[in-house]
């Protein structure tokens, strides 16, 4: 979910955080969903990417920037198969900035690419965690936030805008097993950074197991996430400007299931 844009806007920035101010459109945008072991069983030869995550990546990029096309690369950190597949990615289309959920990282476990600072918070236990990854040529500050929150894990970087405008990117996971309430923890986040401002732009991206039809989940699999999610949109919109980016392809395509917004 990011700000939604006017007319008189005129900046632009490149690759996975491409969004264009003026348009409202995203023409690369990234978020890494990283699934759970048991979805990792198989895979395809070491350093490529299977036949979904090609496809998915070559017809998101290709879509000529539609505001509603985002692409999510579904790979795994604690696998070699999957770090090497990141490496793959990260070589073919170059993003500025890619933000990873759900990375399943602990103290002991090294993640790093080259050419790009990597900042990360890992869960104390197994599992959960977020990560963006940004590339050396970007000035940024990663942001260490005050407020306790029940649901979202997150990883939040600034970057400086060419027009003195601060871009704030939200990398989040919200686990589906907390049943507290994701309204409130994202009116913490958002009040805390302070987005209410508008010239703190913003894009939050990631998996929030928030399923509900208006982002192309069948209406029968609605959740309670999904429809806090969409309540807190439309309460939200008059203070933030928001607007939701979902995409055209199932991002947990084994259960045709869209959780993965920005």
């Amino acid at each position: 979910m990011n700000r939604r844009k006017s007319k008189s806007d005129k900046v632009t920035y490149a690759n996975v955080t491409k969004y264009q101010k003026g348009n409202n459109s995203t023409e690369s945008t990234s978020s890494s969903n990283l699934p759970s072991q048991q979805q990792q069983r198989s895979g395809p030869s070491q350093g490529q990417l299977d036949s979904h995550e090609r496809e998915a990546t070559e017809s998101t990029l290709n879509n000529n920037g539609k505001a509603d096309q985002l692409l999510t690369h579904a790979m795994t950190t604690n696998s070699e198969l999957r770090r090497n597949n990141l490496g793959v990615f990260i070589d073919k289309h170059k993003p500025d900035i890619l933000a990873i959920c759900e990375t399943k990282l602990s103290k002991k476990h090294k993640l790093s690419i080259n050419n790009y600072t990597v900042f990360r918070n890992d869960r104390n236990n197994q599992g959960g965690g977020s990560a963006i990854l940004v590339n050396n040529r970007i000035n940024c500050l990663n942001v260490s936030l005050v407020c306790k929150l029940d649901i979202l894990e997150y990883t939040v970087i600034k970057v400086n805008l060419i027009n003195n405008n601060n871009l704030t990117v939200i990398g989040a996971y919200a686990s589906p097993t907390r049943n507290s309430s994701l309204s409130a923890d994202l009116d913490k986040l958002f009040e805390e950074l302070r987005l209410e401002n508008a010239s703190n732009d913003y894009i939050l991206i990631g998996d929030l197991n928030a399923k509900h039809y208006n982002w192309n989940n069948p209406i029968a699999s609605n959740n309670s996430r999904g429809r806090q999610l969409n309540q807190w949109l439309d309460n939200s919109d008059m203070l933030y400007n928001t607007k939701l980016l979902f995409l055209q392809i199932p991002s947990l395509y084994k259960t045709n299931s869209f959780i993965d917004i920005a």
